[in-house]
């Protein structure tokens, strides 16, 4: 599902990404919330995680933001804080 959310902005996920993404998913599904909502979750979740890439890609310096750079979601974007995140 993130996939195809990336997929519609322009984005991809890398190899690492797409393993901490499943790992993540996985995890909420065995552990839902009580207002847990399968597809508001996800997206609630990549939204967060292009906040965080863009966040990580604004910090670089301009020759270095190639298109590669631009579109695609590292492992680096998975890395949240306690409380940065609320699904």
């Amino acid at each position: 599902m993130l996939d195809l959310y990336a997929k519609k902005e322009g984005l991809v996920l890398s190899i690492e990404a797409k393993k901490i993404a499943e790992q993540f998913i996985q995890q909420i599904w065995q552990n839902p919330s009580t207002d847990f909502a399968n597809g508001r979750t996800i997206r609630k979740f990549f939204d967060a995680v292009v906040r965080k890439k863009n966040s990580r890609v604004i910090t670089l310096k301009e020759n270095e933001r190639t298109k590669e750079i631009l579109t695609t979601i590292t492992s680096e974007d998975f890395l949240f804080n306690e409380g940065e995140i609320t699904l």
